[in-house]
């Protein structure tokens, strides 16, 4: 479902408003209900938050009058593109987690709940024989177990991941450091195609915005943003793979680093990383090792996905509570202000439907 061309129109304006970053923008959202809500506050109201430079600048927009934004509203009509602001409920659960989400993202299709359950694979652009085999391998068993594979689309060990994972009937997430409708690089232009009809194309920059080399690490937080973990594979010094992985860090994902030989050059980052504390991994099993309460067969997840629209009030409290990081039983009474006792038969009940699991410590995991 797109968001209807008036209401962007207001997420696009508020964007133009210097000195409103990431997090200024989501209080802004949670203080008035919405972009538009912001821009119909008065000044007194808006100085409480902003500065009389921004007040300035939001009390003079108008959305008919200004070109990035109609430029803006027929670029995302005529690809036909996604525009997903953080308070919409299909913005990714995941990525919303992390304290620089972008205030909006445009994407070539809806998310799914199984995008949920993702991996990001990242590396170098100039694989050895080794890395781009090791990208293959991981990312088709990725695909075989119905996880998503997030990557960036570069050369290298992004495009065998997103191709290894499409080959194998897998869902795959690309990210652009560029807007949705370029392809870059160029030569990915049929990857492209298939990613657009199986996958999922993002981007947070403007629709047409040209890949500027400074666009590529700001992308890297979302490519970690959308994953439960990180897994580095070949990787330089410089590489903006560590980039990707150090984003994972902060955001309190896990990250994983394939070993490589002493000898190259393209090894010397993920190396490195081991010896940070990145978890060594050698197959897939050993990364499944870090979320044993996720990793269910595919059927039976996506048959318990199809149960959440049909949950009770109380049992949507409960579930929303809820993420892959466990959480304790007495948090979850309280977030849905519930007995002890009715907090119980309603995790049973989701626990029934195979929407979530008990793990040892009174705590409850969504699978």
């Amino acid at each position: 479902m797109k968001e209807d061309l008036n209401k962007i129109q207001w997420y696009l304006g508020l964007s133009t408003v210097k000195g409103i970053g990431p997090s200024r923008y989501r209080t802004l959202l949670n203080t008035f209900g919405s972009a538009k809500g912001v821009f119909e506050q008065s000044r007194a109201k808006l100085e409480q938050l902003l500065s009389a430079d921004a007040v300035d600048q939001i009390l003079a927009f108008r959305p008919d009058k200004n070109d990035f934004v109609q430029k803006q509203l027929e670029a995302i009509e005529s690809y036909g593109a996604n525009f997903i602001p953080i308070d919409s409920e299909h913005y990714p659960y995941l990525l919303k987690q992390i304290s620089t989400a972008p205030p909006f993202i445009f994407a070539s299709d809806l998310f799914k709940k199984a995008d949920e359950v993702a991996i990001a694979m990242v590396g170098t652009r100039k694989p050895s024989y080794y890395g781009k085999g090791v990208a293959e391998q991981f990312a088709a068993e990725f695909a075989n177990k119905g996880i998503t594979v997030v990557s960036g689309f570069a050369d290298g060990v992004d495009t065998a991941a997103h191709r290894s994972c499409l080959k194998h009937g897998g869902r795959t997430i690309a990210v652009f450091g560029c807007g949705l409708e370029v392809i870059y690089p160029y030569f990915n232009s049929k990857l492209y195609r298939e990613i657009k009809e199986k996958g999922i194309l993002v981007s947070e920059f403007p629709m047409g915005t040209k890949p500027d080399a400074i666009n590529f690490p700001q992308r890297n937080r979302i490519i970690s943003g959308l994953s439960l973990g990180t897994v580095v594979i070949e990787a330089g010094l410089k590489s903006g793979a560590l980039i990707t992985s150090s984003y994972a860090l902060h955001q309190n994902r896990e990250v994983f680093a394939v070993p490589g030989t002493i000898n190259s050059p393209e090894s010397e980052g993920t190396n490195r990383l081991l010896q940070k504390g990145a978890k060594l991994v050698t197959s897939v099993e050993d990364i499944l090792e870090e979320f044993p309460f996720i990793i269910v067969p595919k059927e039976e997840r996506e048959e318990a996905y199809q149960q959440v629209s049909s949950l009770t009030e109380d049992e949507k409290k409960i579930y929303d509570a809820l993420d892959f990081n466990p959480q304790h039983i007495d948090v979850l009474v309280k977030a849905g202000d519930f007995e002890m006792s009715h907090a119980l038969s309603i995790l049973l009940a989701l626990e029934l439907k195979g929407l979530i699991k008990q793990i040892p410590g009174k705590r409850f995991v969504r699978v």
